[in-house]
């Protein structure tokens, strides 16, 4: 499958260089920048579009905030929107299960950061006092 996509990629000097996964392997840092030359002249959809082509599995990496955005993800209601303690609306994932009898419901938004770490502190048997000086001392 390389040599494909070297070649649709027309660049087949670089499936010569590396002409099967232990060369590719060995030479891993080499190989990686040949294609990244060649990829970051290309947009995303180009990437795919030329592996679709050439039968070649592939598909885009989205960033969190792009996965929230993917028509197909809000198409299947995976994005929930739930309000934290202090009001913030909070985009979070919702469960693949998509239950007729038993609907899945949403009451809390994720913890911020820190929010629970005395809770957890104490129920790993630290005590107050001393969660007090990890405060102080501004480990926590």
């Amino acid at each position: 499958m390389a040599h494909l996509l070297c070649q649709g990629l027309g660049h087949q000097e670089i499936a010569l260089r590396f002409p099967s996964n232990v060369t590719r392997i060995e030479n891993r840092e080499d190989c990686v920048n040949s294609l990244q030359d060649i990829f970051s002249k290309m947009t995303q959809e180009e990437i795919i579009s030329l592996c679709q082509q050439l039968e070649i599995p592939a598909g885009p990496i989205n960033t969190v905030d792009k996965a929230f955005q993917d028509p197909q993800a809000r198409a299947r209601n995976m994005v929930v929107e739930l309000t934290n303690n202090i009001g913030e609306k909070i985009p979070t994932t919702a469960s693949p299960l998509n239950l007729s009898q038993t609907p899945i419901t949403y009451r809390f938004a994720p913890p911020q950061l820190g929010e629970h770490t005395k809770i957890v502190l104490q129920e790993l048997g630290y005590s107050l006092e001393t969660i007090k000086e990890f405060v102080e001392q501004k480990v926590i």
